[in-house]
């Protein structure tokens, strides 16, 4: 790096990761043992298979696993290590030092997207892989050579077999490749490039399943991400197999918002412990979302609404969450609903709840001031990154919960916007003076 000031915000990113790595033993949470068990499956027998996660993120696991035995925190160091190549990846696209600087100030303060680069949770790895594409966009924007859309797409080709909740993006970006100004047929070639990718991953994934298990599809029980949605509106088809054990599991007929999610875990538990074949649950509990939705159309909308607000608004970092467990309630809605206020203040502080709530109001500014260089592509990378922070709320909020664990996917783009606007509001001396 030429730029000494970019080197020293280097420096202290990366001592910021020395201090966490000598600070905090590896995180483990309750999904990081499905992962686990498919990494660890994969090196016994050679296979990927599961019925509710996707290989992407137990074969990194595997990976570190085959090299240095069964033991996270090569894992951890590595995932800290990608976090300073993302930050370098993501700074290139920004044009001035001044918004470079920014940028890498709101990178060293977000501890949320940080802390799960301490945990063995597909997360991280996924956010790596979706805003690695984007930068693939940014250099696709910059000099129109079509191997980087190609890159791009093979970034969410790989993000696509890491979390089902992006299969469907490759088709909701296209409209946002036919906005770009370069003349139609480059256009088509360059929605052609970027499509090829995912949907081979895909499909093979899905044929692989097809041949072992005879569903085609990328998971067995995919609907298990995504059935806890409807869980206060439940609609059940006549014959449901599923309908007492989700009943037995709702004694107040309702569940609190951030009970939703353990009701599902407890009806998959006991149907499997009935017997019930995973695609049998599947079929049965794809047909309860559609309903549910269908027949509560007005809940369902209340309630993704809610969602959406949650995702933007809701903020924690496992650091806290590890170092003051004793202190903190599950999350600031808990912490309300049982009187805790001065744990749920500690919460908020610690979360650096103000931190991301202007975040996304600098993201809304910025739109808002934009909207027409935007919605003319004139800018390719900005298009493609709001397609994919549009997307990713959209599917978090409309089919799981707001978590702020599932902005975590698009985080360090909404602090690439943040970043571009902070600079706008408030500029510096003429760029170049930091050099």
């Amino acid at each position: 790096m030429k730029n000494k000031q970019l080197l020293t915000a280097f420096l202290l990113l990366a001592a910021q990761q020395l201090f966490f790595l000598l600070a905090f033993s590896p995180f483990t949470e309750p999904d990081s043992a499905g992962y686990v068990s498919v990494a660890l499956q994969y090196l016994g027998s050679g296979g990927l298979g599961a019925e509710s996660r996707l290989p992407g993120y137990p074969a990194f696991l595997s990976f570190f696993y085959l090299l240095f035995g069964h033991t996270d925190l090569p894992v951890i160091i590595a995932q800290h290590v990608l976090g300073l190549v993302l930050w370098f990846a993501l700074v290139r696209t920004l044009e001035t030092d001044r918004q470079k600087l920014i940028f890498s100030g709101l990178y060293f303060c977000d501890l949320l997207f940080n802390s799960y680069q301490h945990a063995i949770l597909s997360d991280f790895f996924f956010s790596l892989l979706l805003c690695l594409s984007a930068w693939a966009a940014w250099l696709y924007g910059r000099d129109g050579q079509r191997r980087w859309i190609l890159l791009c797409g093979l970034f969410i080709a790989a993000g696509t077999l890491t979390k089902p909740a992006l299969r469907l993006y490759p088709f909701f970006a296209l409209p946002f490749f036919l906005l770009d100004r370069r003349p139609l047929k480059s256009r088509l070639a360059a929605a052609g490039l970027f499509l090829a990718a995912p949907l081979l991953a895909m499909n093979l994934w899905s044929l692989r399943n097809y041949l072992d298990k005879g569903y085609y599809a990328l998971l067995p029980l995919e609907s298990y991400h995504y059935v806890g949605r409807v869980v206060n509106h439940l609609e059940f088809p006549a014959g449901s197999a599923a309908k007492p054990y989700f009943l037995a599991n709702l004694p107040a007929g309702r569940a609190a918002r951030d009970q939703k999610a353990p009701v599902v875990h407890a009806a998959v538990a006991a149907m499997k412990a009935a017997g019930v074949p995973a695609e049998a649950m599947d079929a049965d509990f794809r047909s309860i979302f559609r309903l549910s939705i269908l027949r509560r159309p007005f809940s369902y909308m209340k309630e993704s609404a809610v969602e959406l607000f949650y995702f933007f608004f809701s903020a924690h970092n496992l650091y806290a969450k590890f170092g003051l467990a004793d202190r903190l309630p599950v999350s600031a809605e808990s912490g309300l609903r049982s009187g805790q206020a001065g744990a749920v203040l500690l919460k908020v502080a610690v979360s650096m709840h103000p931190f991301y709530w202007l975040v996304f109001a600098l993201l809304a500014w910025f739109t808002a001031v934009n909207a027409r260089l935007l919605l003319s592509g004139g800018n390719f990378f900005l298009a493609y990154a709001y397609s994919l922070i549009l997307y990713i709320s959209l599917v978090s909020s409309m089919a799981n919960e707001g978590l702020a664990r599932y902005r975590l996917a698009i985080q360090p783009l909404m602090l690439v916007i943040a970043a571009l606007a902070l600079a706008r509001l408030f500029p510096g001396r003429a760029d170049g003076g930091g050099r």
